[in-house]
């Protein structure tokens, strides 16, 4: 039986000059476990890597799975600890089409292949 590779993948929208613009900001194969606190660590080791403040994180939209929005072990939980402030919203999907178009076509593979799990 083949393995599942599951792959985190952050994008990150946000205001550059007037102009809405929105970026892959993080692309991370979760091999251990896929729980809301091994997805929130993936992302905080990046903002820790990459000198990144919560403080400057103003909404997160997820699926709706309980590892991601669940109170208090989830993804949310997690993030609610360290930026209260955060505003949570629930992802779709179909927003995979519009955030493959500025990637390199090896980041879209991997986009597009998520999308058909």
């Amino acid at each position: 039986m083949k393995a599942l590779m599951l792959i985190l993948l952050v994008i990150a929208r946000y205001w550059n000059v007037n102009e809405l613009e929105e970026n892959l900001l993080l692309c991370y194969p979760l091999t251990k476990r896929c729980t809301g606190e091994d997805i929130f660590n993936a992302i905080q080791d990046y903002f820790c890597e990459n000198e990144m403040d919560w403080a400057k994180c103003c909404g997160v939209c997820t699926d709706g799975g309980k590892f991601m929005s669940g109170c208090y072990k989830s993804l949310r939980g997690r993030i609610k600890i360290v930026a209260p402030h955060v505003t949570w919203s629930h992802f779709c999907i179909h927003r995979q089409s519009l955030a493959a178009k500025p990637l390199p076509d090896s980041l879209k593979e991997v986009l597009n292949q998520s999308f058909k799990l």
